[in-house]
């Protein structure tokens, strides 16, 4: 409900929402992004093989939703998987994964600009980005595919230095990450 609403909000004011999925069927990251702190089990077993496949059908129904013409400028930018822990999941399993949702998106929205959202997959906290670290040559010549790369300071130990100085550190990280 809060979703279709924000999503109505942003057609009438012209806003431009990011769908981030923060969630999906047996926990990727351990994180209590669903209400479920701890193990992570997709993509780990039988059944978490079974959840990452029964997530498809909650990225093709909101793949669906937002390429409808009334909501595609609206939602231009789809994550498919907020912070998944790769260390957990598996390299592999994960680069399939997105490979085959990438595949997924554009049966259904089409290919080209104003076709359905640009897919955005995220680093999984490799180094200083995916795009330093192993993810060069995913997907070559996909159409829109974004990186989605988290640098927190908030977590680190630049808590106890002055303000400042966590605007410039910050800052020299996200500059070399571009």
């Amino acid at each position: 409900q809060v979703f279709f609403e924000s999503i109505e909000m942003g057609k009438k004011i012209w806003f431009m929402c990011y769908l981030d999925l923060h969630m999906v069927p047996r926990i990727q990251n351990g994180y209590n992004h669903s209400g479920r702190w701890g193990s992570i089990n997709f993509f780990v077993g039988l059944m978490g093989i079974a959840k990452a496949q029964c997530s498809f059908n909650y990225i093709c129904t909101l793949t669906q939703f937002i390429s409808q013409s009334e909501y595609s400028n609206v939602v231009p930018m789809y994550s498919v998987l907020n912070e998944p822990l790769v260390q957990k999941i598996g390299s592999n399993q994960k680069r399939s994964y997105y490979l085959q949702v990438y595949q997924m998106m554009r049966e259904i929205a089409g290919f080209g600009q104003g076709k359905g959202p640009m897919m955005v997959i995220h680093d999984s906290f490799n180094e200083l980005g995916a795009g330093h670290t192993g993810w060069g040559g995913f997907l070559i010549g996909a159409d829109r595919l974004g990186l989605d790369t988290h640098t927190y300071s908030a977590f680190v130990s630049y808590s106890v230095m002055p303000r400042t100085e966590i605007l410039l550190a910050t800052l020299a990280t996200s500059y070399s990450l571009s």
